[in-house]
């Protein structure tokens, strides 16, 4: 029994003497960080002539247009598309 309470006395001697948090002094405040939004036309300014006119008519038409020199599996293997492979 006097083990337990050896050991019970140290632990309330090292947490009641510790000053914890309690001294320390806070952090500085950080200064605001400024976000730049990416306007929403991005995408469309940088595209090439034919990708720029795909999506011209697409939005006009509501249908799915594409001009390809090629089949189309072809052109998505070149294009690096998720799922293309060499025919």
């Amino acid at each position: 029994m006097a083990k337990r309470w050896t050991g019970l006395g140290l632990l309330l001697f090292f947490c009641l003497e510790g000053q914890g948090q309690v001294g320390k002094p806070r952090p500085a405040p950080v200064a605001p960080i400024s976000i730049k939004t990416v306007p929403p036309d991005f995408y469309a300014r940088r595209l090439s002539f034919f990708c720029r006119t795909e999506l011209l008519l697409q939005k006009a038409t509501g249908r799915p247009l594409f001009f390809r020199l090629g089949s189309k599996d072809y052109v998505d293997y070149l294009e690096q598309k998720a799922g293309a492979r060499k025919p």
